[in-house]
């Protein structure tokens, strides 16, 4: 395994949940990913409640520690590690390697993707905890939650607006739906997206799951250059290209899940 993580729970934010406890779980989810990116260097990460959507934030706090907000609250558990895997998602695009020295601009055509990604790494972690914990969770105690952490991503997976029309492929879809997509990136409005990004982020599931070490990729996705028109198929090039060997044929990958040639 890489370097440790540093995260921590702010004390005192998280209703009924004692901080050592959200503490275990966050570093429970975001392990799940950060396993697999033996290559990449994170500052320490500082978890703080807040009323709203989840958020990683771009600027540093006092102590250079990246900074996470999340809505979860009490012992939801599944919660905490669906929205923390989501945000981490965010912070290997944005921060890892200190990739935040060459990339600000979240109003871009293919933002969109990302949200994708990051919908995939709550999946993902949920699935993987679930695993994990049925032998080895934060405390033995918690082993029989197990199955709950699975079911909270069947369930997301599970969920109507999920699923693509009935014998519709997702580039057929992707076709139909990516303009309003890059749309809404290039306003800014990705909240919008949410159904849609989780569509394409249950078919991209697999990729991850055959090779998680596509998880690393995401340090580089933000490298590309600043042309907000930029088409996708475009994107994923220059995303490869910025890759390392092991890196880039996961992003090939990405690609025919996406129905793009590369």
């Amino acid at each position: 395994m890489n370097k440790l993580m540093h995260i921590t729970a702010e004390a005192g934010t998280w209703g009924k949940a004692q901080q050592l406890d959200v503490s275990a779980v966050l570093k429970s989810a975001v392990i799940q990913l950060w396993q697999h990116c033996p290559n990449t260097s994170l500052n320490p990460i500082i978890v703080r409640y807040r009323l709203g959507n989840p958020l990683a934030g771009f600027a540093r706090d006092e102590w250079a520690r990246i900074q996470v907000w999340l809505s979860a609250t009490d012992t939801f558990w599944s919660q905490y590690a669906y929205q923390m895997a989501h945000e981490f998602g965010h912070i290997l695009a944005i921060h890892s390697n200190e990739n935040a020295n060459h990339w600000h601009e979240l109003k871009h055509a293919n933002h969109w993707l990302e949200e994708c990604f990051c919908e995939t790494a709550s999946l993902f972690a949920l699935m993987s905890m679930a695993n994990e914990w049925q032998s080895a969770a934060p405390y033995p105690t918690w082993t029989s939650y197990a199955s709950a952490l699975a079911s909270y991503a069947q369930n997301v997976i599970d969920e109507g607006h999920v699923h693509l029309p009935p014998n519709e492929s997702l580039p057929e879809w992707l076709k139909a739906n990516e303009p309003i997509l890059r749309t809404n990136s290039l306003a800014g409005n990705t909240d919008a997206n949410r159904p849609a990004n989780k569509i394409v982020a249950a078919r991209l599931l697999p990729a991850f799951q055959t090779n998680p070490a596509g998880w690393e990729a995401l340090t580089f996705l933000n490298l590309v250059s600043r042309d907000t028109n930029k088409t996708l198929r475009e994107q994923l090039i220059e995303w490869r290209s910025l890759c390392g060997p092991n890196l880039q044929s996961f992003v090939s990958c990405v690609g025919t899940v996406l129905g793009i040639n590369i």
